[in-house]
């Protein structure tokens, strides 16, 4: 039924769900769960998204600018958790430096795709989509 359809692109229902969980929102949705699709089921069941909602409330934002904001949270065991959002509505590069958190970070885990990466001069840098995120863990 198209009345009941997400009208927020992919990378909008990534962003919405990151935010969400970064700061440790309660979870509620509306939907005939026997009737959901594959890629709402797979926002919705991100075990490394998800796990952001373990956590004592942390949840601080670093930077907020027209065009980016900057969320941060650490886990109870020290794990630090990033998510670099792309407010504007064009695809942007985007980088942030880690040395924010006064420590050092040499390896990292997109948490959408879950692909691990190395952390080169304790800096995150990416090519975000237009509302879209990189969420990230750094150890």
């Amino acid at each position: 039924n198209a009345e009941r359809e997400c009208l927020f692109t992919s990378e909008e229902q990534k962003t919405m769900m990151t935010l969400w969980s970064i700061f440790k929102s309660p979870m509620m949705i509306g939907a005939e769960l026997t009737m959901m699709d594959d890629w709402t089921l797979s926002l919705l069941t991100n075990r490394e998204i998800l796990s952001m909602l373990k956590f004592t409330a942390q949840a601080k934002q670093l930077e907020r600018t027209k065009k980016r904001a900057v969320w941060t949270n650490v886990s109870d065991d020290g794990v630090r958790y990033i998510a670099l959002f792309n407010l504007s509505d064009e695809d942007c590069d985007m980088e942030f430096s880690l040395n924010e958190l006064s420590a050092t970070f040499t390896k990292g885990t997109d948490l959408w795709s879950g692909e691990a990466f190395e952390v080169k001069a304790n800096t995150l840098t990416k090519k975000i989509p237009a509302h879209g995120v990189f969420a990230v863990k750094v150890k």
